[in-house]
């Protein structure tokens, strides 16, 4: 019996339609850590793969949790956390990033992980032949999730020869593409994942505001948006939702503020519609009570991310410097905690390997606007690990390594 033929047209899509991701979701991950450890007889792996943030996450929670074991709090903290059902619209959460962003509380849509969120805006927006419209590289689950609807992708293509920059020719090109094919959703990662690129607000603004004229939706996802924030200022397109209903803002708890095992994510938006049509597919209960309590912990603590910022800009520098200075590799410079590099005279799969072999792990990139470029992506970690990866791009570059057919 041929059960997939009972299934609805979105999941007979999906499941027909591969879009290959920085991880591969039937991948062994343990397994395949273990097997680099066992065939190179390595001690440990260095984990450059994953978009955590190396500071981890505010001491306020440690803090918290001590206290409530200190005062025999605990027991009751937990009943709440374990036994009890959460609160469904996490207000007190909500209050509080309303007075980061600025805006209504009731802007806000609390998910299970920006990932939960991308698959709402999809099955409330997209319908099978749809267009969608993103730039390429970027991330690819906008990409996953869109395709998996039956929507049809535009992409816009940075370009190599520009730093994978966003460029006038970039907004041009968006407008166009917008004009002609008018597609439901434009998806625009701030920063770039995988580039680690920023666009300016002013451009932003300006391709929501043509995009308002043509009905199509801008989602932009801002998963990395606090690595570019200032102490004491947010750099966000939600200062444009009061004057734009066709914006979306995500925001996440899984990067900088480094509680990526409670996923935990938000939305914004404006129009009422947009937040009705969401809740009608966000499940009852989508988040612990536990990950609501930590993550309103950790967005009182503005210290802690202008500490962490400082932090991770400095790792960055250090590794950029050493890494520009080899010449067998490219380096795309980036404004968060992730970059891409490639070796001139490898593949992705080959620079992969002489890595696995000195315990480094990275993401491959092919994805579309990177297949067969050589690029991989990278996570700055401690300074002692991000010495190590400099450490052997340099033994790398001085010839030590063979290169081996793909």
């Amino acid at each position: 019996m041929k059960t997939h033929k009972f299934f609805n047209a979105s999941t007979r899509q999906a499941m027909f339609e591969k879009v290959r991701g920085y991880v591969d979701k039937s991948l062994d991950v343990d397994a395949e850590l273990a097997r680099i450890l066992r065939e190179h007889r390595l001690e440990r792996v260095y984990r450059f793969d994953l978009g955590e943030n190396a500071e981890g996450y505010s001491p306020k929670i440690l803090e918290y949790l001590a206290e409530l074991r200190g005062n025999g709090r605990i027991r009751a903290r937990l009943t709440d956390w374990l036994n009890a059902y959460p609160d469904r619209n996490h207000v007190a959460l909500r209050n509080r990033l309303a007075a980061r962003f600025s805006i209504p509380p009731d802007w806000f849509l609390i998910g299970a992980g920006l990932d939960s969120i991308l698959d709402l805006v999809t099955r409330v927006f997209l319908d099978h032949g749809d267009a969608y419209l993103m730039p390429v590289p970027s991330f690819y689950l906008f990409e996953e999730y869109s395709e998996r609807m039956g929507a049809i992708p535009y992409f816009v293509t940075l370009r190599e020869e520009d730093g994978f920059r966003w460029t006038a020719q970039t907004t041009q090109r968006f407008k166009h593409l917008i004009a002609t094919f008018r597609p439901k959703l434009v998806w625009i990662a701030n920063p770039n994942n995988p580039t680690g690129q920023y666009v300016h607000e002013a451009v932003l603004e300006d391709l929501i505001d043509y995009a308002s004229g043509y009905n199509a939706f801008v989602v932009v996802d801002e998963a990395y948006g606090e690595y570019t924030d200032a102490p004491g200022v947010v750099h966000s397109a939600a200062q444009f939702l009061a004057r734009y209903e066709n914006l979306m803002v995500l925001r996440t708890f899984s990067k900088k503020y480094g509680l990526a095992s409670l996923r935990i994510g938000y939305l914004m938006a404006s129009s009422p519609d947009i937040r009705e049509g969401l809740q009608v597919h966000r499940h009852h209960f989508p988040v612990p009570q536990f990950s609501a309590d930590l993550a309103l912990m950790a967005v009182e603590d503005e210290d802690f991310l202008d500490q962490s910022r400082a932090q991770t800009e400095a790792n960055r520098r250090q590794v950029f410097d050493r890494l520009r200075a080899l010449s067998q590799f490219s380096l795309v410079p980036s404004k968060s905690n992730i970059f891409m590099l490639r070796h001139r005279q490898m593949s992705g799969a080959q620079f992969s390997r002489a890595l696995q072999r000195r315990g480094i792990v990275a993401s491959p990139l092919e994805i579309s606007g990177l297949r067969e470029r050589g690029y991989l992506r990278f996570t700055l970690r401690s300074p002692a690990d991000n010495r190590y990866l400099c450490d052997c791009c340099e033994a790398i570059e001085r010839g030590s390594e063979p290169v081996a057919a793909d």
